[in-house]
């Protein structure tokens, strides 16, 4: 997965998600390569031998986030190199990540028109975008309890082009919908995990018969058809 960015300081760059060891010193060296085919590693030696001019100097804006020691060493580091390699590329462990989910979505839910950039700014690899969604039928119960939550702030309602998108406990929200919902969330995303792992894909579910007409009817139906449930 990706997305893109540029802030406040005009300058674009892309927060990518990957599930395998990436060498960091290899794809710096890949990367600049290419940015210095397009002038950008001589900008930023240009910039950094005007700023350095008179020998180190701290950058006083950023020692909140990068203290004084870091950027002496930076700077000894870019000097060797006659400033052709900087750290254009930032690789961190999601092992130090509390809650995935919510970083991923941090990003991807981010106003796009704040971005100040043309063209697609998010996507993700083939077999992600394969992923079977789980289908709900419509059910203005659980609207009406999406509504509450968003109402009691104990969920957040972003909507985007061509979606919309809850941000809560998953868990409370759908057992306050029926106490089996969270159990078939649970299930499906599973198998379809286990797929993504396994690199095959899930068996495709057969369409569902007609829905009966009211709501509890049409949870059991949805219920029987993963787990054999039955709604008392």
């Amino acid at each position: 997965m990706y997305a893109k960015f540029r802030p406040l300081l005009n300058l674009s760059h892309w927060h990518i998600l990957l599930d395998q060891h990436i060498p960091h010193k290899q794809l710096r060296r890949l990367w600049n390569k290419h940015l210095a085919r397009l002038g950008y590693i001589q900008a930023y030696r240009r910039n950094q031998e005007g700023y350095h001019r008179q020998g180190f100097k701290v950058r006083s804006e950023l020692l909140e986030k990068w203290p004084a020691h870091k950027q002496r060493a930076a700077y000894f580091a870019g000097r060797s190199s006659r400033w052709s390699q900087p750290n254009t590329v930032d690789i961190h462990a999601l092992r130090n990540v509390q809650n995935v989910v919510a970083y991923v979505v941090k990003y991807m839910s981010k106003n796009g028109a704040s971005r100040n950039i043309e063209g697609r700014i998010w996507g993700c690899n083939d077999t992600l975008k394969n992923l079977s969604p789980l289908v709900v039928p419509d059910c203005p119960q659980l609207e009406q309890v999406l509504a509450q939550a968003v109402h009691e702030g104990q969920a957040e309602k972003l909507v985007g082009e061509g979606f919309t998108f809850y941000r809560c406990q998953t868990r409370s929200i759908l057992q306050q919908w029926h106490q089996d919902a969270h159990t078939m969330f649970v299930d499906h995303w599973s198998a379809e995990a286990q797929a993504l792992t396994s690199w095959q894909r899930a068996p495709a579910v057969p369409d569902p018969p007609p829905l009966p007409t009211t709501c509890r009817q049409r949870l059991c139906t949805f219920a029987n058809r993963y787990r054999g449930l039955t709604v008392a």
